[in-house]
């Protein structure tokens, strides 16, 4: 028991499987108030957090022998997964944890127990959706948009569409948990925008938000492998794609160089350049390989897209780009 409780208290990672373990240890013993307080340790954005609302009224109603294995199968941590036999199975490439504390203000700046740190918002309701979807299709491409909570950049609009980029760094994070050769195919970001993050922006919002395919072509600088293209419904800009839609440049036209790619213009003249929820200048990342495949390109906070890369276990900020239904029920 005293092994579980350090593992709860000290390492988010755990929190959820030490949780179920400390419920099983105290109901055996009669305890149910401790067990229920061990089940409450699993915070609602968790996604063992159904299990451990099933689990607790069993405890409550005094089934002793009730335990995770008693709900649906589901990831209860890194590395493992509940299964119908009660086991503690590995996984293979265990998904690293990001928790997210839930509050009622949007702007708000939340501290996470994984690798990222997000501003959690408040969900635009499905009303607030349609009116800005309305406002876009007036106003076409170069303007902002307030949705769940986020300042987006409408960078361009078709008949039906149109592709928003977060106009601040919304979160903090590692490109991949771990440093290792890795392509925007197998990052944890790709993960965690696509699943959590989606989440986050609320149904009315996320069940507007179109699957793209993504193009990963090489390194213009280096020519790095950026692996195969993907189909994502979030994502993060390629160099290419900041230097052409924020900066009006052609990337293909570089060559190698040395350092960074600065584009003759002030911070405030492109999108480039971002700052974070305090309002302060960052760097953030994009899905283009760097000169190595343990790096990825990123923007330096003062504008410059630094092709060479940062190790993409480095923690930098990340700007969400989507497309955006613009005609369909939210």
């Amino acid at each position: 028991e005293a092994l579980y409780w350090v593992c709860a208290t000290t390492d988010a990672a755990y929190t959820a499987p030490a949780a179920f373990g400390l419920a099983r240890v105290r109901a055996a013993r009669g305890d149910t108030d401790a067990a229920v307080a061990a089940l409450d340790m699993v915070s609602p954005t968790r996604r063992a957090y159904p299990q451990a609302q099933l689990m607790r009224a069993q405890v409550a109603a005094g089934d002793v022998d009730a335990g995770p294995v008693a709900a649906t199968v589901g990831e209860v941590g890194p590395g493992l997964e509940v299964l119908a036999d009660g086991a503690d199975a590995e996984v293979t490439e265990p998904e690293p944890p990001v928790e997210v504390v839930e509050v009622v203000a949007p702007r708000r700046l939340c501290q996470t127990e994984g690798p990222v740190d997000f501003w959690v918002r408040v969900p635009s309701s499905p009303e607030q959706v349609r009116q800005v979807c309305q406002q876009i299709t007036d106003d076409g491409p170069g303007g902002l948009v307030d949705l769940s909570g986020i300042d987006w950049r409408v960078l361009k609009v078709t008949s039906d569409q149109a592709l928003l980029l977060a106009d601040r760094v919304v979160a903090t994070g590692p490109y991949h948990n771990v440093l290792v050769d890795v392509t925007w195919e197998r990052c944890f970001v790709r993960r965690w925008l696509n699943d959590d993050f989606l989440g986050l922006l609320g149904e009315p919002l996320a069940s507007r938000v179109v699957p793209t395919h993504v193009l990963n072509t090489p390194s213009p600088t280096w020519g790095t492998d950026a692996g195969p293209d993907t189909d994502d419904q979030v994502f993060v800009l390629s160099a290419e794609e900041a230097a052409s839609w924020l900066a009006g440049k052609d990337v293909v036209t570089w060559g190698k160089y040395a350092g960074a790619r600065r584009f003759g213009q002030s911070p405030a003249e492109h999108g480039l350049a971002a700052l974070d929820e305090d309002g302060t200048s960052t760097w953030w990342w994009l899905r283009t390989p760097g000169d190595m495949r343990d790096t990825a390109a990123y923007v330096y906070a003062v504008g410059s897209i630094f092709d060479d890369g940062a190790p993409v276990s480095a923690t930098g900020g990340i700007r969400p780009a989507m497309w955006l239904d613009l005609t369909g029920p939210s």
